[in-house]
C-alpha cells in the first residue's frame, strides 16, 4: 500500500469536480460512489472544496478557485473535456485525475430505447450522441494525468486503448459507511432485486429476468422470500406470483441484513454495479448475469454466483452455493484496501514530466 506522510497530506488541497445530476437522488450509485471519495478527501486533505457544475464551462469554477490553489484535482465522469483543460493551464503542476463511471459511449448505446435505434431520426440522434461521448472521453484522456475506472474489466477492454496502459488503473466503488458496519446477525433468506426507482431499458430487464428467475426457482422448490423493492407501478415489466414487491426501503443496512443475495441477472448496460459491493459489504452474496460474474473483479468473485440459466439442475447448484457460501463481509477488506491505496497514490504530488497535452 502507498502510504504517504501525513505532513504531505496535510500540504495537499484539492479540487473534487462532479456533475450536478449526482446529487439529485442520494440512493443512486453516482452519488454514493462519489461519495465515497468526498468522505476519503474530507477526512485525509486539510484543503477540499466539492464543486458540482452543471455542464462543461470552466467558469462555473470560478468562485471556487479564487484566491486557492489546488495540488490535486479529481474529476468526476469524462463529460468536461473543456474544464479539464481550463485547469490544466490554470494550474500546471497540479496532478488531475478523472474518475469514469461507466464506458459512456457503450452505455448510451446500451441503455437507448429500442424506438431510438429503429427510426432514421432518432438512431442517427443517438449514434451522434454516442460519438460525442466517444470523443469527450479521448479528449479528457489527453488532458489528465490518469484516469480511474470503476471496473478493472474496462482497462484491457477500452481505456488503454484511448489513454495507455500507464495512465488507467482500477479504483473501487467503497459503499456509503452505513452500509460496511452490520448491526448484527440475522437469519439470512431474503433473494431481492433493488432495480431503483427510475423506468430504463436496463431496469426493466432486471425486474424481468429476477421475475423469471424467482417464477422458475419456486418451482424448483426454493422456499427463500423474493423481494424487489422500489415502486414499480406503471412500469411496462412481468409479475410473478412468487416475488413481494415491497416498495421504497427507508433502512437500507436493516434491510441488507436480512438478504441472503441480491440478484442482478440483466447484462444490459456498461460499469461496475453498486449494488453489488452494497450487498456484498452487508455479507450479502450476489446473484448475477454471467457477463456481469465475468467482468468482476477477482476479489469479488467467490462471493457472487453466476446463473447460467433457469434450468433445475442449474438453479439446484446456484442453491447449495449459496449454502454453503462464505461470509461476503470477507469480500470488502481487500477491495477496501486497494481504494485506500490509490486514493493515497493520488494525492502523491505531480511526476515531474508528466504530460500536460
Amino acid at each position: 500500500m502507498v502510504e504517504p506522510s501525513t505532513r504531505a497530506l496535510a500540504a495537499t488541497a484539492v479540487l473534487h469536480v462532479a456533475p450536478a445530476h449526482v446529487d439529485v437522488r442520494p440512493g443512486q450509485g453516482s452519488h454514493k460512489d462519489v461519495g465515497g471519495r468526498r468522505a476519503f478527501f474530507v477526512q485525509h486533505c486539510e484543503s477540499y472544496r466539492y464543486c458540482s457544475v452543471g455542464g462543461d464551462q470552466p467558469s462555473e469554477l470560478d468562485a471556487h478557485l479564487a484566491g486557492w490553489t489546488p495540488t490535486h484535482i479529481l474529476i468526476e465522469y469524462s463529460y468536461f473535456p473543456k474544464i479539464a483543460g481550463a485547469l490544466r493551464k490554470r494550474f500546471p503542476d497540479a496532478r488531475i485525475a478523472m474518475r469514469a463511471h461507466n464506458i459512456e459511449p457503450l452505455q448510451n448505446w446500451a441503455v437507448s430505447p429500442p424506438e431510438q435505434k429503429s427510426l432514421f431520426i432518432p438512431l442517427a440522434k443517438t449514434i451522434y450522441a454516442t460519438f460525442r461521448l466517444l470523443y469527450a472521453d479521448w479528449l479528457t484522456c489527453r488532458r489528465v494525468d490518469h484516469v480511474y475506472v470503476i471496473a478493472p474489466a474496462e482497462i484491457p477492454a477500452y481505456w488503454r486503448w484511448l489513454c495507455g496502459a500507464k495512465n488507467v488503473s482500477w479504483l473501487p466503488y467503497m459503499p456509503p459507511a452505513p452500509l460496511q458496519r452490520p448491526r448484527g446477525h440475522h437469519a439470512r433468506s431474503v433473494i431481492a432485486c433493488l432495480p431503483g426507482g427510475t423506468e430504463t431499458v436496463r431496469t426493466k430487464d432486471l425486474v424481468n429476468r429476477f421475475m423469471d428467475f424467482a417464477g422458475a426457482a419456486r418451482r424448483s422448490g426454493w422456499n427463500d422470500p423474493f423481494v424487489l423493492t422500489g415502486n414499480v407501478d406503471g412500469w411496462k415489466v412481468r409479475t410473478d406470483a412468487a416475488v413481494e414487491i415491497a416498495g421504497f426501503v427507508d433502512d437500507l443496512p436493516a434491510f441488507y441484513e436480512k438478504v441472503a443475495a441480491v440478484a442482478i441477472l440483466s447484462p444490459v448496460g456498461y460499469g461496475f454495479k453498486t449494488t453489488i459491493g452494497d450487498a456484498l459489504a452487508c455479507g450479502a452474496m450476489a446473484l448475477l448475469h454471467p457477463k456481469l460474474h465475468g467482468e468482476l473483479p477477482p476479489e469479488m468473485k467467490p462471493y457472487a454466483i453466476a446463473v447460467q440459466s433457469l434450468e433445475p439442475a442449474e438453479l439446484a447448484r446456484v442453491r447449495s452455493r449459496l449454502q454453503g457460501a462464505p461470509s461476503a463481509l470477507d469480500a470488502m477488506d481487500a477491495v477496501r484496501t486497494r481504494f485506500e491505496a490509490v486514493m493515497l497514490d493520488f494525492l502523491n504530488p505531480r511526476p515531474k514530466g508528466a504530460r500536460t497535452s
